[in-house]
C-alpha cells in the first residue's frame, strides 16, 4: 500500500506542477531533485528511494522483533501504515489543489 500510495502522491504532484506555472514543490530536498535532474526523475527515483527505506527500516524491525521472540504485527501496521497514511493525505491535498485551480 506503501508504493501505491507514494505513486499517487508522486502523480498527483507532477500533475499539479505541469498544469499550473505558478504551482511549487514545497519539499525542498524534492526541489533540489528538480533542479538538478528534472521533475520526472527527482519524483520517480526519490519516490524509489523512500519506498526502499521505509521496507528495509520497517523489515529490519521485524526481524529485531523475531528474533527477541516479540510479536512484529504492530512494526509492520506502524512502519508501512504511517508513511502510507501520509502520502495518500499528499495526493489527497494534491488532487484537490488541482481541482480547485482548475475551476
Amino acid at each position: 500500500m506503501v508504493t501505491v500510495a507514494k505513486s499517487l502522491d508522486a502523480l498527483t504532484t507532477l500533475v499539479g506542477l505541469s498544469m499550473f506555472d505558478d504551482t511549487e514543490e514545497v519539499n525542498p530536498v524534492i526541489q533540489a531533485g528538480f533542479e538538478t535532474v528534472g521533475v520526472f526523475p527527482a519524483l520517480f527515483w526519490l519516490s524509489v528511494a523512500s519506498v526502499l527505506l521505509v521496507t528495509v527500516i520497517t523489515e529490519f524491525g521485524v526481524l529485531l522483533c523475531e528474533r527477541l521472540d516479540r510479536p512484529a504485527r504492530l512494526v509492520r501496521y506502524v512502519g508501512y501504515g504511517i508513511p502510507t497514511v501520509t502520502a495518500a493525505a499528499a495526493a489527497t491535498h494534491n488532487g484537490l489543489l488541482i481541482v480547485q485551480l482548475s475551476t
